[in-house]
Formats: C-alpha cells, structure tokens, sequence
C-alpha cells in the first residue's frame, strides 16, 4: 500500500497518517509511554468532569453558600499544618477549633474577698499543703499537711517552712507571694491580694 494514498490536503502541508502507520517503527516503551499518557489524559478529563459536575450539584442545593477563605502568612500557615498533622485533622479544623474556643465565654471568676481568712494551697514535692491567710496581719496558719497548725509571721516564712520540711537539702529561700495560690479555682497567685 502506498504512503501517497494517505496524504491528505493540509493548511500546514504535513501528510496525514492513520495512528497505526505512525507507531509502525514505534517501541514496546514507546507505546507504553503513550498509552500512559493517555490514561492519564483520561483519568484528568473525568476528574474535571465529576469535580465540576459536583460544585454544579452542590451550588443548585437550597441555602448553599460558598466557603470563604482567609489569608495568613507562611509562618502561620506552617503552624496550623503542624497543629492539624498532630490532630489528624485539617488546617480548617484547627481554625475551627480555635474560633469555637476563643467565642465560647469564659466565666468570671469570683473575686477573692479580702477577709481575715482567705484560704491558700501549695504544691510542694508532691504534696498539697493548705492554709488560711490573714489579710490583717499577713501572716498564713497551715490547716493540712505535716506542719498543720502551724502559724508563720508572712507567706515566705510559710513557704520556707514547707520547703524545709519536704527537701531539707535545698536552699529554702522562697517569695511566699508566688509560693501560694488562691484555693478559689482561680489559679490566682497570693500576690494578686497584695
């Protein structure tokens, strides 16, 4: 059969030949490399395909509104990917849950008041040693723990005794101030009455 049958008139003046006549000196792997080329050109053609076909049925259901999107900087970005990978979540989520978190009121905690008799705790060594402070006097009477009943001049001296009675080894220089925390739920230092 003669190649000159298959030439067809043309704007560009190349011969057209059938596809089995243009892999005729073709390769195994060519063949192969254009076959998988194809695949892929198909596979992408129905992944448009279902992918528009979808927003289209997505975009005619009552109520839809687009997602709307935010812009962050690189660092940003970074971070929420981290939180997201450590969550088995998405960076979506992460934002989700951090606007939940920061729109959900918080309550107030109740003011201490000033009384004669505020109760305080320390945690010490694995222990919890409770007390009373006298706002008047600033002094602290310990309720619970090895050294309950005891009375001390102002929160450090308490905070040194708790120390030496726990860990007689380290220096028991402390700020009673720090030392202590408001036994209200606060998680308030006793510095905050001062």
């Amino acid at each position: 059969m003669s190649s000159e049958r298959w030439k067809l008139p043309s704007r560009t003046g190349i011969p057209f030949q059938p596809p089995y006549v243009a892999l005729a000196g073709a390769t195994a792997s060519d063949i192969l490399t254009l076959r998988t080329v194809l695949t892929l050109l198909a596979l992408l053609t129905l992944f448009a395909y279902y992918s528009l076909r979808t927003m289209h049925h997505h975009k005619k259901r009552k109520g839809y509104k687009p997602m709307k999107t935010i812009e962050v900087n690189d660092a940003t970005y970074r971070a929420l990917e981290l939180a997201a990978h450590l969550t088995g979540g998405t960076a979506g989520s992460v934002v989700e849950t951090l606007v939940a978190n920061a729109s959900t009121p918080r309550p107030t905690p109740a003011p201490v008041a000033e009384t004669d008799n505020c109760p305080i705790y320390a945690d010490y060594n694995g222990e919890r040693f409770r007390g009373l402070f006298d706002s008047t006097a600033k002094s602290i009477r310990l309720t619970s723990g090895k050294l309950a009943g005891g009375r001390y001049k102002s929160p450090s001296a308490a905070a040194r005794a708790v120390v030496e009675s726990e860990r007689p080894d380290v220096d028991s220089n402390r700020n009673g101030w720090t030392f202590w925390t408001l036994d209200d739920g606060t998680g308030r230092q006793l510095q905050s009455l001062r």
